[in-house]
């Protein structure tokens, strides 16, 4: 056991110790919020040896949202900046097969949805990813994601299983910067950040072992510009764990722009309808709303993940796009009517339609045609206080006369955007 796996247990003791000595009973719902990496994860840790449920909440969301957020899964205690002592161990241990934490994600009806994990199905995924990404005592991965994000949350638990490093993200240096002098092995990005980190020619970056991209479509341009770089492809989500498929180590350019192969303990099929369906170890628990587990599983026990896809003659995955509207934006999902629903609760606003455009650095960004005498400066206010940012359209325009209110085509407006005038 190293040090930090030993500050981790420590830690997650002075938080179970804590959740005794404020009574809160076993089996309770916990909501956490805005504090550091290592002390999150011990919280999440002490949260499970107490038999209770951790909430991971996003930074980004507003209070309101929070609340409601809260609201859906019973949570009866939330804790924010909440440090514990550092406690010798005790013999308490976690059961691995009850729900241990709750993360969220929008999934494909745009409604916020509680993804239920266990501590066996997320170590599961990191037996799956360290098999196919060799992480050993010596290696260093950055914690480049946010933990209240799978892809996040996943590289603790890969970390602590192969008895790495897992060093905290300083927001004070660049990508670059941090790998360079901290002698960063592993790292998972977006494309986003990928796509930042390549500007950064003057880094020295033969530090790295392994480059987990995903989080959405990486364009293949930046595949090809990022050659140099241990880079591995991959397909997941939260309900999966992370990982579905990854290319393995050293692949070629052809298989860097799949999603690569299935790790171990997937079973992945094509429905008819041509969507990518999963079954396997790390698949999640299911939905948690209202005190209760939701089983989103066929008769076969398969998760239909609402993206389309095809396996090729390789035995790669393909990802083709979601089944529906939504988009990703920076890894970031979006989904266009959430934005819609909330630009039309102004009462000056009579319609809203967001649209996809194509963005150099992340991929994908909204944008939006707004009908009704609202101003641009009361839109922003407004969703300051109801969106996280990344979420805002980067341009406001005057609806077109020629586009219907009722039902408008995407398509359809997609001809008329550009022509569009600004809002003011």
């Amino acid at each position: 056991m190293n040090h930090q796996q030993r500050q981790l247990l420590c830690l997650s003791e002075g938080v179970r110790v804590f959740l005794c000595e404020q009574n809160i009973p076993q089996g309770s719902t916990i909501a956490l919020r805005a504090m550091d990496p290592m002390s999150l994860f011990a919280w999440i840790w002490g949260i499970a040896r107490h038999q209770c449920t951790a909430v991971l909440l996003s930074d980004r969301d507003p209070d309101d949202v929070i609340m409601h957020r809260c609201t859906q899964v019973g949570a009866t205690h939330v804790f924010s900046h909440t440090p514990a002592p550092a406690i010798p161990s005790s013999r308490h241990q976690a059961d691995f097969d009850r729900i241990a934490v709750i993360l969220f994600t929008s999934g494909s009806t745009n409604q916020p949805k509680a993804v239920a994990h266990s501590l066996h199905t997320l170590f599961a995924s990191a037996q799956a990813s360290n098999r196919n990404i060799s992480l050993s005592k010596e290696d260093r991965w950055l914690q480049s994601l946010a933990l209240w994000h799978i892809g996040g949350l996943a590289i603790a638990f890969r970390t602590l299983l192969a008895g790495a490093t897992w060093i905290p993200r300083n927001k004070k240096q660049s990508l670059g910067e941090q790998i360079q002098s901290d002698n960063i092995t592993h790292i998972s990005v977006v494309s986003t950040q990928l796509y930042r980190l390549l500007q950064e020619s003057n880094m020295d970056l033969s530090c790295l072992k392994g480059v987990l991209v995903g989080g959405g479509p990486i364009p293949n341009e930046l595949i090809t510009q990022a050659s140099h770089l241990p880079v591995h492809t991959t397909y997941g989500m939260t309900e999966l764990g992370s990982q579905l498929c990854t290319t393995p180590p050293e692949a070629p350019a052809e298989t860097l722009q799949t999603a690569g192969y299935p790790l171990q303990g997937w079973d992945i099929r094509i429905s008819t309808s041509g969507e990518i369906c999963a079954r396997g170890t790390p698949l999640f628990l299911g939905y948690f709303k209202n005190g209760s587990l939701h089983l989103p599983f066929d008769q076969d026990g398969f998760f239909h993940t609402g993206d389309q896809g095809i396996i090729d003659d390789q035995g790669r995955l393909v990802v083709l796009g979601r089944c529906d509207q939504m988009f990703i934006s920076g890894g970031e999902n979006i989904h266009p009517e959430e934005i819609e629903r909330c630009l039309c609760d102004l009462p000056d606003v009579e319609a809203a339609l967001v649209l996809a455009i194509d963005h150099h650095e992340y991929g994908k960004r909204p944008v939006a045609l707004i009908k009704g005498s609202v101003s641009l400066s009361t839109i922003q206010e407004h969703l300051l206080t109801q969106l996280p940012r990344f979420k805002h359209p980067d341009q406001f325009r005057v609806w077109p006369q020629d586009l219907p209110t009722q039902k408008p085509k995407r398509s359809l407006a997609q001809k008329y955007f550009a022509q569009a005038p600004l809002m003011k």
